[in-house]
């Protein structure tokens, strides 16, 4: 599956040797893109931006800053800043959402499911949709280099464990 940007990502900046979380939301179709920080729930949106071949370019023309990086597996990584300075930048949580086809050999003779993820920074939620059904709602999140799912309310137990 083509990889997309849009979604709300976990990043950092590393400034004086101190790495600084934060929030990121990109949205965008095709190669045209914005990316979003935030200063609490307002939304600081770039003034242009474009993802092609793997490269995204984000421009902040009210503060002369620029974002660039590059999509490696699953996560970004450059720099963001502007002419005088820049600041080394990496997303923390590889994006992973989206609609994903899982293969299969099932004794119900299905040879593909469909997964159904959804991601808001580290925070996930899946649904594996089967012949006769599907998994219900399985939430989690990523830790330690994994996207570990559950579900339990009092029946059918479940654990899925995704790795980027």
């Amino acid at each position: 599956m083509a990889q997309s940007l849009s979604g709300l990502w976990s990043a950092t900046v590393t400034v004086n040797d101190l790495e600084i979380p934060f929030r990121m939301e990109f949205s965008g179709v095709g190669s045209s893109i914005q990316g979003c920080f935030f200063n609490g729930d307002d939304q600081v949106p770039s003034t242009s931006g474009h993802f092609e071949n793997g490269t995204l370019v984000l421009n902040f023309a009210h503060y002369a800053t620029e974002l660039r990086a590059t999509l490696k597996d699953g996560l970004l990584q450059g720099e963001y800043g502007s002419a005088r300075r820049t600041y080394p930048f990496k997303t923390a949580v590889p994006s992973i959402a989206g609609l994903w086809e899982i293969a299969v050999k099932s004794p119900k003779n299905e040879s593909a499911r469909r997964m159904i993820l959804r991601q808001s920074g580290a925070d996930t939620s899946v649904a594996i949709l089967r012949v006769d059904g599907d998994t219900g709602a399985l939430t989690g999140s990523y830790r330690d280099g994994k996207f570990v799912q559950s579900h339990f309310y009092g029946a059918r137990p479940a654990v899925l464990t995704l790795t980027p």
